[in-house]
């Protein structure tokens, strides 16, 4: 079925910078640059990252989730090429406005507003996405995947375009200057495959750094985490200082504390780690086993 505008809403071409900024005007809404709100202009790039989703491949029942649909332009594919339940999250009313009277006789679109770390977690436990989607806003890409990823949103795929560097973080290996605490929590929830990088001018506004595709296959199942808090108040303690040794860093933890310095060395070599090496040599299985590890002798425990 054609998507037919809503007779107020202007035609907007998704691959021209001058008809995105009239529309801009016309909505009296302007770019917010702490929110990195940038469009991806590029018609093939926008084409190459729906099918990096594989929907055909899908065969679970679900919605498709796009985070920061802004105008529109890759949620137009989604339900062009899927016969799908498709749910977007935007922040900004005056996109959502817009994206309602742009699908308005869609039955198949939700428009979800406000902030998507606030509004997926309850929408999730009803009607669980099959694949989710995004170009996401540079300023909060890593707090979204890392809430989409530490509260297990049971999805098959996730497809996201973010800053270069933010990719470089989630892909890093161990013992390279990208890896971190957070490359640790994400690898251990899911396969992450980066795809393909875009240069600036893919965008408007064109932001002064390149973006990339990055593809996440949750793994839920396959490395199971006892607590996700101990597992963050371990990895903030060891990373917080890169250039210590784990004896040192871990050694200044409420887990050293309590089970004693001693008695955590034993724990973290016992999970294939030691206390002469550094946090960022450490790989993220050692990480989880250790982490399971104090969460079952911390259970109950304040």
């Amino acid at each position: 079925m054609a998507l037919v505008p809503d007779a107020n809403t202007p035609i907007v071409n998704d691959d021209s910078p001058r008809d995105i900024q009239r529309t801009l005007e016309h909505l009296g809404a302007g770019l917010k640059k702490r929110w990195g709100q940038n469009f991806l202009i590029d018609r093939n790039a926008r084409r190459r990252i729906v099918e990096t989703l594989g929907l055909e491949a899908i065969q679970s029942e679900g919605p498709l989730w796009e985070i920061g649909p802004g105008l529109g332009a890759m949620t137009a594919l989604l339900l062009e090429r899927s016969n799908r339940q498709v749910v977007v999250f935007e922040l900004d009313y005056a996109f959502v406005r817009f994206l309602r009277e742009r699908f308005g006789n869609s039955e198949r679109l939700t428009v979800v507003a406000g902030d998507v770390c606030d509004t997926f977690p309850p929408l999730s436990a009803q009607h669980a996405p099959v694949a989710v989607l995004g170009n996401l806003p540079y300023s909060s890409a890593g707090r979204i995947i890392g809430a989409l990823l530490s509260l297990g949103v049971p999805c098959e795929r996730m497809v996201f375009t973010t800053q270069r560097e933010l990719t470089e973080r989630l892909v890093a290996a161990p013992n390279t200057p990208a890896y971190s605490a957070f490359t640790v929590m994400c690898q251990l929830r899911a396969d992450i495959r980066r795809v393909r990088d875009f240069p600036g001018g893919c965008f408007y506004p064109a932001p002064r750094v390149s973006s990339s595709v990055v593809k996440l296959q949750p793994r839920y199942n396959t490395r199971p985490i006892t607590s996700v808090a101990v597992l963050q108040e371990l990895l903030q303690g060891a990373f917080a200082a890169r250039r210590k040794t784990l004896r040192n860093s871990l050694g200044a933890t409420r887990f050293a504390t309590v089970l004693g310095r001693s008695r955590l060395e034993e724990l973290l070599r016992a999970a294939g780690g030691a206390p002469e090496r550094r946090p960022q040599e450490l790989s993220p299985e050692v990480y989880r086993l250790l982490a399971n590890k104090l969460a079952e002798l911390f259970a109950g425990r304040r």
